[in-house]
């Protein structure tokens, strides 16, 4: 017996070192290979004997390999630097922001309004709102790439509708025998209604119209250069992904004026949406920080 499990052993040994050579030798081979000159690699029949070198390695940092049949241009070090720091910032934006990194990384790192409501929460089915991010719903298809509708706006719009219809026909007699559309965007064609977003920069020539907007920042500048007294309040809600608590920070900053007019620009930023006026207490707080601001431009004349 002591025998037999002596030879079992030996034969389980034998096995694992077999299977192990078999799928490690490809792995083996293949480092052999980094130390071999092309004339060596294409060799045939293939040799385990040859003069080692570095010149693989050496390529790959200088970006040059030099052979009998010329020179060739390597760019490993940009790629694994552009894959490093793709992964770096897709890692970093995911621990901000809470979608995955390999979205991001999958992404190039250009993800839309739409793909990010619908990715943030997507692994429990639920639609992130694009208009205030504390709304939220059940996606309506898990497996469509954008958000398909606004939490928010689902929402908020019912009570609006029927505030502004009673409003109109009750307070102010307007109204009668005709049907109120709380959007002209839904209509069907040629009656659609559609934004004119064609625009001359000061300066520059006319633009066509563009489906994502109109760059008016040049607009702001000239005006602020012009009139070295003018005053800009920037408001917006922190929980806003159609207008992000950044972007209206990075665009006044980098608005191209002198550094003294950053002073005529004041910021105030709410907890809050993109609607400001749908909580009441900072409905008053954005109207007392308006007047503020009204007053302290009255007074500066």
């Amino acid at each position: 017996m002591e025998h037999s499990s002596h030879l079992e052993k030996a034969i389980r040994g034998a096995l694992i070192a077999l299977i192990l050579i078999f799928f490690l030798f490809p792995i083996f081979w293949i480092f052999l290979m980094s130390f071999q000159t092309n004339e060596d690699i294409l060799r045939i029949p293939p040799s385990l004997f040859f003069t080692p070198t570095l010149s693989n390695y050496q390529a790959l940092i200088t970006g040059k390999l030099v052979s009998a049949a010329g020179t060739l241009d390597i760019a490993f070090m940009r790629n694994l630097w552009n894959s490093v720091l793709l992964s770096s910032v897709s890692v970093v934006i995911a621990l901000i922001l809470g979608v995955p990194a390999a979205y991001w990384y999958k992404a190039n790192l250009r993800v839309s309004g739409g793909e990010f409501s619908k990715e943030l929460q997507s692994e429990m089915g639920i639609t992130t709102g694009r208009l205030d991010t504390r709304y939220q719903g059940p996606d309506y298809n898990r497996l469509s790439e954008e958000a398909e509708y606004d939490p928010q706006s689902n929402a908020i719009s019912s009570a609006y509708t029927t505030a502004i219809n009673h409003y109109l026909r009750t307070e102010l007699k307007y109204g009668e025998n005709q049907t109120y559309k709380p959007s002209l965007y839904s209509d069907a064609e040629p009656l659609a209604f559609q934004w004119d977003l064609r625009h001359q920069a000061p300066g520059g020539p006319p633009a066509p119209a563009s489906e994502s907007g109109t760059n008016v920042m040049p607009d702001l500048a000239t005006a602020l250069k012009a009139n070295p007294k003018m005053k800009v309040l920037l408001a917006g809600g922190r929980f806003d992904l159609a207008t992000p608590y950044f972007e209206g920070i990075y665009e006044m900053h980098h608005l191209p004026v002198p550094d003294s007019l950053q002073a005529n620009i004041s910021y105030h930023y709410y907890e809050a949406g993109h609607m400001v006026y749908v909580n009441e207490g900072v409905l008053k707080q954005f109207h007392d920080d308006v007047a503020s601001f009204l007053r302290s431009t009255a007074a500066a004349k």
